[in-house]
This record gives C-alpha cells, sequence and structure tokens, in this order.
C-alpha cells in the first residue's frame, strides 16, 4: 500500500520490511498526516501507536510531548534493554 502523501513515499519505500523497534505517536488532527496512519501501522505492524488529538505539530501540543518521550524510552529499552 502506498501513503496518500507523495512526500513520505521514499521513507515508506525505505523502511518496508525492515524488522527495527518501532513506535508510532499520532496527531490524529493533523490536517496532512492523520489519513496516513492505516499506511503506517501496515508498514510498521508491530509497533505499539499512540494516537493524540494533537495536530501536525505534536511535539508542542497537550500531552503529546509525554507520549513522544514514553514511546522513545520504550523504544531505546528494546534496543539496550
Amino acid at each position: 500500500s502506498t501513503t496518500t502523501d507523495p512526500n513520505l513515499q521514499r521513507p515508506h519505500q525505505r523502511v518496508h520490511h525492515q524488522d527495527i523497534p518501532a513506535e508510532l505517536v499520532w496527531g490524529m488532527n493533523d490536517p496532512f498526516l492523520a489519513d496516513d496512519l492505516p499506511a503506517m501501522r501496515e508498514l510498521f505492524p508491530n509497533a505499539q501507536v499512540t494516537e493524540t488529538n494533537a495536530g501536525h505539530f505534536l511535539q508542542e501540543e497537550g500531552d503529546s510531548p509525554q507520549a513522544i518521550a514514553a514511546a522513545i524510552e520504550r523504544v531505546r529499552e528494546q534496543i539496550d534493554p
């Protein structure tokens, strides 16, 4: 499958089928990327997904910074237990 945003197709192709730890923290109110979450779930089927109410700049909105930090910590723990 492809993402709805053509700018995401290149990175999408790079990580396809790679076995890497990943988490998705997604701004469901992002006017550009919100609709791409299903494609990202397909690309990273084992990733934990955290949906937020944030828009495009989720690192600056609501409790998204905490969600991002928690996701980074979980990935770090997978890499270096």
